[in-house]
């Protein structure tokens, strides 16, 4: 379990105050202005976010800075009951930990305010996942997918993963295997690390909805080199802990794949455009 530290503005997890105070870091304008090693900036970014990578010591961090988010934005987090954009992801990050499941390292969390409740920036500073995401990973090593025991490894270490946080209530609404790292391939079990908790929600309604969501997005972002229609059949039995589809699994099944087929023309449409 984590312990933090109110320090110059910042919540900063205890085993990373020395390192941030030797670093100058320990302060919140010091993580706003700091100009990072690496800007980590994307097309599909808002210009009010801004993502950097920074060493601190011999660590290698994750700065997310939000700077005046739009006022709609802020609406809707205060309706989650969220105080500011980056209290999201620092809420759930310590959240899916106390799950037991992998994600990055909650190391320090900040937010001023213009007026009360009125979000004027905010931050979140993350450790590094490990290995790399699946998504950059699959296409580099397609010779691992004729190795049996390597496919039903990793198959059993996104079943679990999966099936845990969904077990315990929770929808990622961006599972894409571009948010999924993983350790060494070789390392039995396979190690699993959930990145990106942003827009995770607990949803009280329309819970197969939400489901159909996050296992469409997987089942998009899995390649046909990595998993032919047998093993995706497989993974969700193992998902479910089930030995047989029951009436109720074929037809979320086939929900997934209707919703696995709009993701797809919803993406050539966007790459076309």
């Amino acid at each position: 379990m984590n312990s933090y530290r109110p320090i110059n503005g910042l919540l900063i997890n205890a085993d990373y105050v020395d390192a941030l105070c030797q670093a100058g870091l320990d302060s919140f304008d010091a993580l706003m202005a700091v100009p990072g090693d690496a800007d980590l900036h994307k097309p599909s970014l808002a210009r009010w976010r801004q993502r950097v990578a920074l060493r601190v010591g011999d660590t290698t961090m994750y700065l997310k800075r939000y700077n005046r988010p739009p006022l709609r934005e802020q609406c809707a987090q205060r309706l989650r009951g969220i105080s500011a954009t980056a209290a999201a992801e620092w809420t759930w990050l310590n959240l899916v930990r106390q799950a037991g499941i992998a994600v990055p390292q909650p190391i320090a969390f900040g937010a001023q305010y213009s007026a009360p409740l009125l979000e004027h920036q905010s931050i979140l500073l993350l450790g590094q996942a490990p290995g790399a995401s699946l998504e950059s990973w699959m296409p580099r090593h397609t010779d691992y997918f004729s190795d049996y025991q390597f496919k039903r490894a990793l198959s059993a270490a996104m079943a679990k993963l999966v099936g845990k946080l969904h077990s315990h209530g929770l929808i990622h609404r961006d599972l894409y295997l571009s948010h999924v790292f993983m350790g060494q391939p070789q390392a039995r079990p396979i190690e699993l690390t959930l990145i990106d908790l942003q827009r995770m929600i607990r949803p009280r309604l329309r819970w197969r909805r939400w489901l159909v969501k996050d296992l469409a997005a997987l089942n998009y972002s899995t390649p046909p080199a990595a998993a032919c229609a047998t093993d995706r059949i497989r993974w969700y039995r193992h998902y479910r802990g089930i030995a047989r589809l029951t009436a109720t699994d074929k037809s979320l099944i086939r929900a997934i794949t209707a919703k696995t087929r709009r993701i797809s023309r919803h993406s050539n449409r966007h790459a076309l455009g």
